[in-house]
C-alpha cells in the first residue's frame, strides 16, 4: 500500500494521548488517526488483559490478594469485573495494582519512540483521572453523549443498563476531558462526520507537528 503522505515529509516526533468515556468510540478514532499518521498505537486496556494472563505481573498480584476470583490458576474475569463495580475497595486495590505496571509500560514505550524519533498514539480511557495527561506532549478527548455511550456500552459489553451508568458515573465527564483536551472529536453523530474530522486532525498534526 502506497504511504499517505511521501517519505520526504518531515513529521515532528509527538507522543499522543487519546482518551475518553467508555462507549465514546476511542478505539475506532484512535485507528483513524493512526493510519493517517502512520504511526504506532498501543492501547492501554489491552496492556492491562496481558498483564492479567497466568504468570503475568498483575495475574501474580490479583491472585495473592483476591484468590477467590481464580479457579485453580484461572482467573474469572467476569467475576472480577462485578467485584471491581459493586465494590470501591477492590476497584481502588485492582487500580493500585494495575496502574504503575501499565505506565511504565507506557512510559517504556514513548522513551523507545523517541529514540527512533518516531511518534506514538496511547489510547488511555482514564487519562485525566490517572493524572498522566503530563506525560504526553498532545492530548486529544473523544466526546460523545452521555446516552449514546450507554446504549453503546450496554450493546457492546451486553450489560444491564444501570451497570454501564455505574461505569459511566466512575469517570470524569466527557465536558470536562474536553476542557482539559489540547483537541476534541465529537463522536456523536454519524461515523462519517467522526472520520472526518479524525482524518483533518491527524494531518493538522503532520503538517505543523508540535510547536
Amino acid at each position: 500500500m502506497k504511504p499517505i503522505f511521501p517519505e520526504s515529509h518531515t513529521i515532528n516526533s509527538m507522543n499522543i494521548a487519546i482518551t475518553g468515556n467508555v462507549g465514546s468510540g476511542k478505539s475506532g478514532v484512535a485507528a483513524i488517526l493512526a493510519g493517517i499518521m502512520q504511526i504506532e498505537a498501543i492501547d492501554t486496556d489491552a496492556i492491562c488483559r496481558d498483564l492479567l494472563l497466568q504468570s503475568q505481573p498483575g495475574w501474580i498480584k490479583v491472585r495473592q490478594c483476591w484468590p477467590q476470583f481464580f479457579l485453580d490458576e484461572v482467573l474469572d474475569r467476569t467475576l472480577l469485573r462485578e467485584a471491581v463495580f459493586s465494590d470501591p475497595a477492590i476497584r481502588q486495590g485492582l487500580e493500585d495494582i494495575l496502574h504503575p505496571l501499565v505506565r511504565d509500560i507506557v512510559l517504556k514505550c514513548i522513551q523507545e519512540a523517541k529514540k527512533k524519533k518516531h511518534s506514538l498514539l496511547v489510547e488511555v480511557p482514564l487519562l485525566f483521572e490517572v493524572g498522566w495527561s503530563g506525560d504526553f506532549d498532545h492530548v486529544i478527548a473523544v466526546y460523545t453523549d452521555r446516552d449514546i455511550c450507554i446504549d453503546r456500552t450496554v450493546l457492546r459489553d451486553n450489560v444491564p443498563r444501570k451497570q454501564a451508568e455505574s461505569i459511566l458515573g466512575l469517570q470524569m465527564s466527557a465536558e470536562e476531558k474536553a476542557d482539559y483536551a489540547d483537541s476534541v472529536i465529537n463522536n456523536s453523530g454519524i461515523w462519517a462526520a467522526t472520520v472526518f474530522q479524525a482524518a483533518h486532525l491527524g494531518c493538522r498534526l503532520q503538517e505543523v507537528g508540535l510547536d
